[in-house]
């Protein structure tokens, strides 16, 4: 046999023995698969293609999908109460104050009182309340200690005389009080301890003294005095009395003169006659030593009772521009002056929040007297009281 037909049979065996190969593993694999999953194919596989060798690759790994967690929804949180404020309410000659909160939840009464008890003043630093109770004829000052959540402690007499003690200006570290009293026949100033003890007249003067304001440096009182030429003027003097220093000097007539923050000017308002038996008033500011006298609204209507912000940049005043009295706000300077209401009833004095956004005020534009709240720019608008007795606004608590 010749070398070719040897290498043609050898190849028509190992063809042969190929086939049979491939027919025995072609039924254990699929058995395989059966029995042990179809991911054991692929080793069948690669023994098959044994014969000719491929290069491998290395598999690519499996990809963990990455699961981007959903956001936790943000609470909607209630707006933060600014504070507390005090309202005088009920029958006249039977108010009593109560404590009500800027959103006009959580009513607390703090006085009882049968003759009433009213004209709240809060001691700086927040603790305790000064008001006024008539016994008969003469209104007394009594004390109360408030709470944190507005319960109060018991209330204390302070004064016991035959006149009126009224108009309380406190210390700035709530100590002492400064006071109007009667009891000498005549109006005079007064100091005593936050316990009524030590109760001294600083002014003992024939004339009329009044409206006294405790500067916050805690080193001047400045007060109205008729002792020069009748009409009320505005002075300083030192908390013991002496010291006694005029300074203004006009044929006007100026009332409720209070300190800047930084005890560096004073704001008061002040009339003068705009015709026979007609009152101009305007709105007036001067430096603590009565140099820089500036009318600050210059208005041929009624500009009165302002009040400085916390930080003594804008001051808040009523104003009768349109017919009415109405809330206005204005630079320090008397500058950028902006409505706030537009009612067809009077508004009272408005009082500053704490931190200088909002302003509450009485207002009868409900038909009887309520207290309100409104931020800066004239919304917000809110009534706190809203029943039928008649509700006054004695400011916030510091």
């Amino acid at each position: 046999m010749s070398t070719r037909t040897r290498s043609m049979w050898w190849a028509l065996a190992i063809a042969a023995i190929a086939v049979v190969v491939i027919c025995l593993l072609v039924p254990f694999s699929f058995g395989v698969g059966l029995v042990y999953g179809w991911e054991s194919i692929p080793l069948i596989n690669a023994l098959l293609a044994s014969a000719t060798p491929t290069p491998t690759s290395t598999p690519t790994p499996t990809q963990t999908p990455t699961i981007t967690p959903l956001p936790s929804p943000t609470p909607t949180l209630p707006p933060p109460r600014v504070g507390q404020i005090v309202v005088c309410s009920g029958p006249i000659f039977k108010l009593e104050t109560f404590l009500i909160d800027s959103d006009g939840t959580d009513r607390r009464q703090v006085t009882f009182h049968p003759p009433g008890g009213c004209g709240g003043v809060w001691s700086p630093d927040g603790k305790f309340l000064a008001y006024t109770v008539v016994h008969e004829r003469y209104s007394e000052i009594y004390l109360v200690g408030v709470r944190d959540d507005g319960r109060p402690t018991e209330s204390v007499r302070l004064t016991d005389s035959p006149g009126n003690d009224e108009l309380v200006s406190w210390s700035p570290d709530s100590s002492q009080m400064a006071f109007v009293s009667t009891r000498t026949g005549r109006s005079d100033i007064f100091v005593m301890r936050r316990d009524g003890s030590q109760q001294t007249n600083l002014t003992a003067h024939p004339a009329s003294d009044s409206y006294p304001d405790w500067s916050p440096d805690g080193r001047r009182i400045v007060f109205t005095s008729a002792r020069d030429h009748g009409n009320f003027e505005i002075y300083t003097m030192n908390i013991d009395g002496s010291g006694v220093t005029r300074l203004t000097h006009n044929e006007m007539e100026e009332w409720r003169p209070t300190w800047s923050p930084d005890s560096s000017r004073i704001l008061f308002m002040a009339r003068t006659f705009a015709s026979q038996n007609e009152w101009d008033w305007d709105v007036y500011v001067m430096n603590a030593d009565g140099s820089g006298l500036t009318n600050l609204t210059q208005n041929p209507t009624d500009d009165t009772y302002p009040s400085w912000s916390p930080d003594g940049r804008r001051i808040t005043f009523l104003a009768e521009r349109d017919g009415n009295a109405e809330i206005y706000i204005m630079d320090a300077d008397g500058a950028n002056p902006i409505r706030l209401t537009f009612t067809e009833m009077d508004e009272r004095m408005a009082h500053w929040s704490p931190d200088g956004t909002q302003l509450a005020f009485t207002s009868w534009m409900s038909g009887n007297g309520d207290v309100y709240v409104i931020n800066l720019d004239g919304s917000g608008l809110l009534n706190l009281t809203n029943d039928p007795s008649n509700d006054w606004c004695d400011g916030w608590r510091p």
